[in-house]
């Protein structure tokens, strides 16, 4: 058989995974060497995988929901507080509220 390109080896080892046949029955069909057509089938299924990128971007979404600790209501006014405030803030807003 002659030389057959990268194109030609991918769309012969495809047809031979759809075809249900043996790798020997598939390459004495085609006259094709059995041990060659082997060697060329694992090299690109390898090339093809490594073609993949090894890793993958992942963007992670910020939570909507915001969490506080603590709510301080003064008339109509309300100051939410997170539980990571500084707890010498927390004393200078209540000092000011005062």
């Amino acid at each position: 058989m002659a030389r057959q390109s990268r194109q030609q080896w991918q769309s012969l080892i495809a047809e031979f995974e759809v075809s249900g046949q043996t790798q020997t029955e598939f390459c004495k069909q085609r006259n094709l060497n059995p041990k060659y057509f082997s060697l060329k089938r694992s090299k690109l299924i390898v090339k093809d995988v490594t073609d993949v990128p090894a890793f993958t971007e992942v963007k992670l979404e910020q939570p909507r929901v915001s969490y506080f600790a603590i709510e301080l209501e003064f008339g109509k006014v309300t100051i939410k507080i997170s539980n990571s405030t500084p707890v010498a803030y927390l004393a200078d807003v209540i000092r000011a509220l005062v």
